[in-house]
């Protein structure tokens, strides 16, 4: 999946339904707003990265990477703040 998200959209929709499905856990709002943020991150960070990986630039593949992670964990806890905690 990592390796074809970045080329094919259907990939991409099946990586982050598998990612999202146990944040139904926390409620379908909580699963569905994880699933937008994670496409449209997913969308761009994993383009960057193979194009980075492909002119073998390691420093700046890592940085995505790690850039890519750091989106995700904001959006997980900004995303419980504001619809899980609020309640």
């Amino acid at each position: 999946m990592s390796i074809r998200k970045s080329t094919s959209n259907k990939w991409l929709l099946y990586h982050v339904s598998v990612y999202s499905s146990p944040f139904l856990l926390f409620g379908w709002r909580f699963a569905m707003v994880t699933f937008c943020f994670h496409v449209v991150t997913d969308y761009f960070t994993s383009r960057w990265t193979t194009a980075l990986y492909k002119k073998q630039e390691w420093h700046w593949f890592f940085c995505v990477v790690g850039f890519d992670q750091a989106i995700h964990i904001t959006t997980l806890i900004l995303t419980y703040h504001f619809l899980v905690a609020i309640k």
